[in-house]
């Protein structure tokens, strides 16, 4: 709910910290689903050229 809030006021942000693991991955669902699919796209990309350089 707070990310959620925080999207909602237009506040952007780069880092996130959590308490524990469970509200950890409910922050990065709620960034998750309120992402466009271009940064989605972007982001596997990235994630994928990474993994490739250490391979």
């Amino acid at each position: 709910m707070a990310v959620n809030y925080l999207l909602d006021q237009g506040i952007h942000f780069s880092a996130m910290v959590a308490a524990n693991d469970m509200v950890a991955f409910g922050a990065r669902l709620a960034h998750y689903r309120r992402s466009s699919v271009f940064q989605r796209m972007f982001q596997s990309l990235a994630v994928t050229t990474k993994l490739r350089q250490l391979l």
